[in-house]
């Protein structure tokens, strides 16, 4: 951590560029905090930054020389058939409104990736510690709902009275997003303590915290996600740097030491079947769903398990139209009459979610790759995975080579987009903060 808090040689080249990206990095958590509505839309600091950073970076480089990668090229041809997706939307507005916001996204990658340094030690760090301060925040939201206290910032979706136990969701919109956010950092975390024997200590402590919220998120695809890449990275760090496997081996005994203790958190301070609950949602998510819907539309509508859809609308409560069965026979049944997709962003409007937008939520399909399928298309499905691929093959190319780094960067990877099975936002910027910083250090502008 004496990194980022005294570590003043990035800001001597480029300073505003250094500045604004030390702050698009510091700024990532606030996804619901510090933010502001403005039409509708939130303005996340983040995004306040990210403008500013793309304005000097246009400025700074104009000059030079910049060569697309063929990955951005993929990209830049993705955004545009979003953006060609509102010819044949319901709502074109609100696709031209998400295509934006994946242009910005594509920027900062663009801009950012070529601004970071080849070694991302600082910026990893600040990945640590903002997750860190994130991790403690979500603690204090935990035992401030658990015994009624004030502040804690909790959505009424993820209280004791819905789950039994408080689910954390700390500065983010959702439980799942910060989720998403702390696989970065745990693996982060590791790798710095592989690499950096000085911070041991406090780089341990935030492991075990950061490990700690994540598991109390109750995110079941995060928790998937993390499982297959831990085994990943056990065997990628067997074969390509062995030299680090005991101590790997031993960060990965303290996540599983916090699992115990997000257990025993659970166990004693839940109402009712806390424990039973959070166990089985790690294997199914229908009543997650059901009182979710529940404390949205603020009623006493009772919670349904749904393990069959009937064929007959009429007979669907909210709770089976919200079920991620539903929605995928929604969006498969979709794509199959409209193989050019429906237009960005409005999957929520068609006929079938009705009741859903009635309660002030729009319905999203819970799977990213499912969802740009109906909303882009074929072509766009096949653009983005197409993007995914030429990056994993980089990474892949890395690891090959021996480069620990790489190993670490890659089961991240692997373990956000396994997550993007179970939700479906895409325009995160964290996600493209991250993807840039791996492909930075090979692209920095001298």
């Amino acid at each position: 951590m004496t990194t980022i808090l005294f570590s003043m040689k990035f800001f001597t080249k480029y300073p505003y560029l250094n500045i604004l990206g030390t702050l698009i990095f510091l700024s990532l958590p606030f996804e619901r905090l510090l933010t502001i509505e403005v039409y509708g839309f939130t303005l996340k600091m983040s995004y306040i930054f990210a403008i500013l950073f793309i304005v000097v970076a246009l400025i700074t480089f104009a000059k030079k020389k910049l060569t697309l990668r063929a990955e951005e090229i993929v990209l830049g041809l993705f955004i545009l058939v979003s953006f060609l997706s509102a010819f044949q939307a319901v709502d074109p507005k609100r696709t031209i409104m998400i295509s934006s916001l994946f242009l910005l996204m594509g920027l900062i990658y663009f801009f950012l990736r070529r601004f970071l340094p080849r070694d991302s030690s600082f910026y990893r760090q600040i990945f640590i510690f903002t997750a860190f301060a994130c991790s403690i925040f979500a603690l204090w939201q935990f035992f401030a709902d658990v015994y009624d206290l004030p502040f804690s910032f909790l959505r009424d979706a993820y209280t004791k009275q819905n789950f039994g136990f408080p689910r954390v969701q700390a500065t983010f919109l959702e439980p799942l997003y910060f989720a998403n956010y702390l696989l970065i950092a745990l693996y982060f975390n590791i790798f710095e303590l592989l690499q950096n024997p000085k911070n041991k200590r406090i780089l341990t402590i935030s492991l075990f915290f950061i490990a700690l919220a994540f598991f109390l998120t109750l995110s079941r695809g995060a928790f998937w996600g993390f499982v297959a890449s831990a085994l990943m990275t056990v065997f990628g760090t067997m074969y390509f740097a062995k030299s680090y496997l005991r101590r790997l081996m031993h960060y990965l005994a303290i996540i599983l030491i916090s699992f115990v203790f997000t257990l025993a958190f659970v166990k004693v301070f839940s109402v009712g079947d806390g424990l039973s609950n959070y166990l089985s949602q790690l294997v199914k998510s229908e009543k997650l769903t059901s009182v979710f819907l529940s404390a949205l539309s603020n009623n006493n509508t009772r919670v349904v398990e749904v393990s069959v859809i009937p064929d007959n609308q009429n007979e669907l409560t909210l709770e089976a139209i919200t079920n991620r069965d539903y929605t995928t026979k929604v969006a498969t049944q979709t794509i199959l009459k409209n193989p050019l997709g429906i237009g960005v962003g409005n999957f929520g409007l068609l006929p079938e979610f009705k009741d859903v937008l009635a309660t002030g939520s729009y319905q999203t399909v819970n799977n990213l790759y499912l969802e740009i399928l109906v909303e882009n298309g074929y072509i766009g499905l096949i653009l983005f995975i197409t993007f995914l691929f030429i990056i994993a093959v980089e990474l892949l190319k890395k690891v090959m080579r021996k480069d620990l780094v790489s190993i670490f960067y890659l089961v991240t990877f692997l373990a956000l987009f396994i997550q993007y099975l179970t939700f479906s936002t895409l325009y995160i910027i964290y996600i493209w903060v991250f993807l840039a910083l791996f492909r930075g250090e090979t692209d920095s502008v001298d």
